[in-house]
Order: C-alpha cells, then structure tokens, then sequence
C-alpha cells in the first residue's frame, strides 16, 4: 500500500491519501538491473504456414544457470515476433534458482506462456528474463529438415550464450522524457489494465482526446452505477529533478458530478479545480513542478460519475527533468 499520491474527488470536494492497493497488488515496482533476450523458433514448418523458415521442425531450450552462491530471483516473459508488426508479450512470471542449478525453458513451455496451441503453428520471438544478478543463459537450437528430392532428413545443432543488458535506472536514464497525458496507453485503471480510448458522446468536447473504462461505458443507453472511476498515471523515475506538467488541462464527462477537488503530483498538488463537467463548464488547467521519487511515481484522477455514460479527458505533457527509467510494470 502506497500513500505517496491524493485523487482529485470531482463531487466531493476533498483531499485524502489514494490507497492504490488495488493497482498495486497487480504491479511490481522493482526495475531489475539486469536482462537477457534469449531467441526461440519453434514448430514444425512447412510451406502452408509459413514463408520465414525453411520446412522442417525446429526447437529451442533455453538453460538458465545460476553460478552463484545463493539462490537467485528472476522473472521471465515470452515475447513472440510479429510479421511486420507487434507479437504478443506474457506476463512476466516470477521465479527463482538454487545456488549451481539450471532451470530449461522449452518450446512447450513458450507456446503456454503465449496461450497458443503447442507445436501446431511455428512461433519464433525472445525468453525475457531480468535479474539484479548475473546469471548463465545459454540456448540450444535444434532444426530437423529434410533434403530436397530425396527422403533424407538433416539434423543441425546450434549453441549460443547470451550476455547480459545493462537495464538499471542509471542506465536508462535519459533527461527531459516527455510522457503524453491524453495517451490512454499511459494510465491504469482500478484492477491495473488499461481504459480504453474512446470516441466523444453526448456533450464531450470533440475536439479531445477521451478514454473510458470500457466502450459500453460510453453507450448513453447503458445504466453505469454512480461511482468513482479512478485514473492513475504510473511511471518510474530516476528520482532526481523535477516532474512539470506543461499545457495541461482535465475534462470529465458530462455526467460527473460536481465539486471541488485537488489533484496531486506526487504530494504536491496540481491545483485546486472547480466542477469539471464537460457541458457546463471550460477544462480546467493543471501546472506543477514537483520533485520526483524513484519508484513511486504516480498521478491519480479519479472521477465522480453521477450516471450514464463515463469518461476522462487529460491533456498535456508531463517532462522529467531529470530522467526516465522505465515504466513501472507488471
């Protein structure tokens, strides 16, 4: 549980401390010193289903050794290669070794991470994997293929180690990093997944930008309950500097209700806003500098829905004086 952030109560009119356990539970803070991208290619391949490998079976195991005198944590993830575009990324999966042992990532255990049938389809992408400290991790890549015109089969064996990336927050740290507000990529919602961006409805302004919790969110016909919808933006700083928002602006929609509220940056306020219905009433502006801890970097808004539809609209762009070192992830 982490205080070190408010919500702005559009309806209520105060400023309490945002217990962001529901968020929290679902993320991990820690940003690991250490990754490794190991490549698999798996399945069996064949000129129907794919045109990126020669036709035959191929597999990969990944060894993971820990030479070290204590046992390790690491967590892993399987990210799979798209044609052209994204692949996608399992969630990383929390795990540990024993002093000298070796743990074997194999092609079943890819195809489950990425909920994908096992050796129907050949998948080919990187194992993940991030530590504090240095581990052995060596892959070894076998290709079954059979030789052209006749029915003699060929089996090549491939070793190679990989060395560790260098992905602490010293390392990653790049000055002025420029974080897009009205970007619904870049918030979370209650139980951590992300809103949904969607088109304007009723009296929302249509010249911006809006998210909501879902798309039926957005149906005028749908009855959503009167509650609050929070929206947390969550980051990772290098813990120096200052945190400014420049050109920044908040519009809910026109169903919320309306009051008074402050919005906080860390634990300096933004600015205390009048009612913020979208119909009534201008966007109203939001500017702070405030210094940044590493870690626990968070902007929270949380919008007081009287019913119907529900929306959010933030505009601006929030800069890191002193750097960015990753995003806060699962």
């Amino acid at each position: 549980m982490r205080w070190g952030c408010a919500a702005f109560l559009a309806g209520v009119g105060i400023v309490l401390p945002l217990q962001t356990q529901s968020v929290n539970a679902q993320l991990s803070l820690h940003l690991y010193k250490y990754q490794y991208a190991a490549k698999f290619a798996c399945g069996p391949v064949t000129p129907a289903n794919s045109t990126l490998f020669e036709p035959g079976h191929y597999r990969t195991v990944i060894n993971v050794h820990n030479p070290n005198r204590q046992s390790v944590p690491f967590v892993y993830k399987a990210a799979l290669a798209g044609l052209h575009v994204d692949g996608s990324i399992s969630p990383f999966v929390n795990d540990q070794t024993g002093p000298d042992a070796v743990q074997a990532f194999d092609c079943e255990r890819f195809y489950a991470l990425l909920n994908l049938p096992v050796m129907v389809n050949p998948i080919d992408g990187f194992l993940v994997i991030e530590t504090d400290v240095q581990l052995d991790v060596v892959g070894y890549y076998t290709a079954l293929t059979q030789q052209a015109g006749t029915s003699l089969t060929h089996t090549s064996i491939d070793v190679q180690k990989y060395p560790p990336r260098d992905i602490s927050p010293k390392a990653l740290c790049r000055a002025n990093f420029k974080i897009d507000l009205s970007d619904p990529n870049n918030w979370l919602k209650n139980d951590g997944s992300k809103p949904v961006s969607v088109a304007p409805v009723g009296n929302w302004d249509t010249t911006r930008r809006w998210m909501s919790y879902g798309p039926s969110y957005t149906s005028t016909t749908a009855y959503v309950p009167v509650q609050e919808y929070s929206y947390e933006l969550l980051f990772c700083s290098c813990g120096r500097g200052t945190a400014t928002i420049t050109n920044g602006s908040v519009r809910s929609d026109d169903d919320s209700v309306g009051a008074i509220g402050i919005a906080t940056l860390f634990t300096t306020p933004t600015g205390t806003f009048g009612s913020f219905n979208a119909s009534l009433y201008p966007a109203v502006t939001i500017s702070n500098a405030g210094v940044s801890v590493a870690g626990q970097d968070s902007f929270v808004i949380t919008v007081s829905n009287g019913g119907g539809a529900t929306g959010l609209s933030v505009a601006g762009t929030l800069t890191l004086s002193g750097g960015y070192s990753g995003a806060c992830r699962p």
